[in-house]
């Protein structure tokens, strides 16, 4: 049986994710005292909003980095911060996810549309509303 233990008022949300976060995974093996769910619930929606800039070109970096660049594209750098121009509005999370995928699916360095289809696809699957994924499939 899981007990609630209660929060005192005093603890920080950072405090509140360090003693709770691992209750964020499955199996939930214990009940997050109610006091600590607001919390939680603004850091949750933080980290689903638009990534930071350095995040976004750090998504960019990393695949320049692990996949060939095809010869078609003259100028690399340009063409990459159109990339990021266009992935800015994805989650941190979910770019991470879509360098994963790019590292073990492609050869060569995408092109900005094949990263958008990725990151719609993965954006799914987290059932996130994401507003042009969203304007698309309804």
């Amino acid at each position: 049986m899981s007990k609630i233990v209660p929060l005192p008022r005093s603890t920080s949300v950072a405090s509140a994710l360090d003693l709770y976060g691992r209750l964020l995974t499955w199996p939930i093996r214990e009940l997050v005292p109610l006091a600590a769910l607001p919390g939680l619930q603004s850091e949750i929606e933080a980290s689903l909003g638009p990534a930071q800039l350095y995040e976004v070109e750090m998504t960019v970096a990393a695949l320049g980095a692990a996949l060939k660049m095809p010869g078609t594209i003259e100028d690399p750098e340009r063409f990459g911060e159109a990339m990021a121009i266009e992935l800015a509005e994805y989650p941190a999370d979910i770019l991470k996810e879509a360098i994963r995928h790019a590292r073990r699916t492609l050869d060569w360095f995408p092109s900005i549309k094949e990263m958008i289809a990725i990151c719609d696809q993965l954006a799914k699957g987290f059932a996130l509303d994401i507003p042009h994924l969203s304007a698309r499939t309804r």
